[in-house]
């Protein structure tokens, strides 16, 4: 599609952080059934990635947490390019001040 490397280009701009803050996020994919699995292992191994639940109808949902905001945006940008994915959409973003963070 013309143009479309435009879009591509503009979806990975970084971003930096600019505080200390912790960034937890949460995401629903929405991927075939059949490739369920894969994409669930796929996010597993991500760095800060948790699947808290899944349905067998191909629906996950993810917890982000990362010191980077950068992180969190990857790792949605890259879910959508896994096989068998047909969608992700961040439904929660919250920021914890370094005072709150407890490890």
């Amino acid at each position: 599609m013309p143009g479309s490397h435009v879009l591509e280009a503009a979806a990975m701009i970084p971003v930096q952080s600019l505080d200390d803050n912790l960034h937890v996020a949460s995401i629903v994919v929405h991927a075939q059934p059949a490739m369920l699995d894969s994409v669930s292992a796929w996010l597993q191994q991500q760095s800060g990635t948790e699947v808290y639940g899944r349905d067998d109808q191909g629906k996950l949902v993810v917890v982000i947490e990362s010191y980077n905001s950068q992180a969190v945006l990857n790792v949605i940008d890259n879910v959508q390019l896994q096989p068998g994915v047909l969608n992700a959409a961040l439904v929660y973003h919250e920021l914890v001040p370094p005072e709150e963070d407890t490890p």
